[in-house]
């Protein structure tokens, strides 16, 4: 039994491009917002959120980078 050929949707490409530019500003605010929950519930403002941050910036371009192979791999 043979496979059907996959038909690309026209917002295929825009998807996935949605989903990276939406992914990299959540990861920072998510951790912004977690460093400012701990630093209420422990009183150690600012630590705690600077921490965050700088951990989500830096997960957020290790995310981009990996992106970036991703796509240069496909040629997407």
């Amino acid at each position: 039994m043979s496979r059907p050929e996959k038909v690309p949707s026209p917002f295929a490409k825009f998807a996935k491009y949605l989903a990276v530019g939406l992914e990299l500003p959540t990861t920072i605010g998510g951790s912004l917002v977690l460093g400012y929950i701990l630093d209420r519930e422990f009183q150690t403002a600012p630590w705690a959120m600077v921490v965050c941050a700088v951990l989500g910036f830096v997960a957020a371009v290790v995310r981009l980078i990996q992106y970036q192979r991703h796509f240069s791999k496909k040629g997407t």
